[in-house]
């Protein structure tokens, strides 16, 4: 069993070690059964209370092109054209978008730990 635990533990450093920002997508569409793995992966980060305070949302190609475009108007009114340009592309080239939010609170200790919790939860998505 101790061979085991050191070898998984190895496989799971070696993952975080090799981890990579990918920023070029092929066309390959993500398929339901990924983002369903993806997002199981995602809901058992630690979360403040057991309050599961993220939300993900698989947006279709119509709202991926509004949110590239919204990114590109912000970069433009910044005086960034050429990078306004760029990352409206790349970002249309993404094959498929789930976007991450966390719930509110009105109370600022258990908002910050809820927002850590999602980031817990983001970086168990990513991996």
């Amino acid at each position: 069993a101790a061979d085991n635990a050191k070898m998984d533990t190895m496989a799971v450093q070696n993952v975080l070690l090799e981890r990579r920002t990918v920023t070029a997508f092929d066309a390959t569409p993500i398929s339901e059964d990924v983002l369903r793995r993806a997002i199981e992966c995602a809901i058992r980060a630690p979360n403040y209370s057991e309050s599961e305070p993220w939300r993900f949302i698989s947006v279709g190609p119509e709202t991926a092109r509004q949110i590239a475009q919204l990114r590109g108007d912000e970069l433009m009114k910044n005086g960034n054209y050429e990078g306004a340009g760029a990352k409206m592309k790349r970002w249309m080239g993404i094959p498929g978008w789930c976007v991450v939010t966390t719930k509110l609170n009105d109370d600022p200790i258990v908002e910050r730990e809820d927002f850590a919790s999602t980031a817990s939860a983001v970086q168990n998505f990513m991996l």
